[in-house]
């Protein structure tokens, strides 16, 4: 009974460190790699944007 505890530790330990979130392979990442915007497809107004003119959601 006294070994129950710590091998329920251990087990957690193991549990954590066997189901690792970090990625050792370069083809994991590639479903996080987007184009980039260009910017000079951006259009802002010369003289800035109005901020009474911004839409924000009723829930937002």
């Amino acid at each position: 009974m006294n070994t129950k505890k710590p091998l329920l530790a251990l087990a957690a330990i193991a549990c954590f460190a066997f189901t690792s979130c970090t990625s050792t392979s370069a083809s994991d990442d590639a479903a996080y790699e987007n184009d980039s915007i260009e910017k000079t497809r951006i259009k802002v107004p010369a003289n800035g944007i109005e901020k009474t003119r911004i839409k924000v959601p009723a829930n937002g």
